[in-house]
């Protein structure tokens, strides 16, 4: 936020506190004094010289045009703040699915990788080198089982995220 922006925004916040102060004094005691009339004119100033500097009238015999230059910087800066977001976001997501695809292809590699222990430890108990009780083991202590088509469903929805244009038009 710039000193501009800032200063806008204080004169519009500080000018209507002021307004609503002398309206409230005014509600409850029914009383506007001397006091209150330049309490209320300095809010109106506060107010106005706020609204007034960023805005651009325009009065001619056939149109009269009004320009809000802060509020449409303004805009302008979320818009673009949006857009970078949703990059963001996009890559994150890109990123997290190809995570997703590189866990989904370990598990499968993990996977084969128990049956072929399972495989070698029946062949090593059926030849009677290890004991039926340390193959049982072996086979217990192998790598886990992991859900291949979890990640890979996994990594179709997080790719599949909408940008914020699709969401706006719904």
């Amino acid at each position: 936020m710039n000193l501009a922006t800032v200063v806008f925004v204080a004169g519009l916040l500080l000018g209507a506190l002021i307004l609503l102060a002398v309206l409230r004094v005014y509600m409850e005691k029914k009383t506007f004094g001397v006091g209150d009339a330049m309490f209320a004119a300095f809010g109106v100033v506060l107010m106005g010289l706020s609204v007034f500097t960023s805005i651009s009238v325009t009065v001619s015999p056939t149109e009269l045009k009004a320009q809000f230059d802060t509020v449409k910087k303004q805009v302008n800066e979320v818009a673009k703040q949006s857009a970078v977001l949703e990059k963001q976001v996009a890559t994150v997501a890109e990123s997290s699915g190809t995570l997703a695809d590189g866990l989904a292809n370990m598990g499968e590699k993990l996977n084969q990788g128990e049956t072929t222990v399972a495989e070698l430890t029946d062949a090593l108990q059926g030849s009677r080198a290890v004991a039926p009780a340390a193959a049982e083991r072996i086979r217990n202590s192998t790598t886990p089982r992991i859900d291949v088509q979890r990640y890979r469903s996994l990594s179709q929805e997080l790719r599949r995220v909408p940008s914020m244009k699709e969401e706006s038009t719904q």
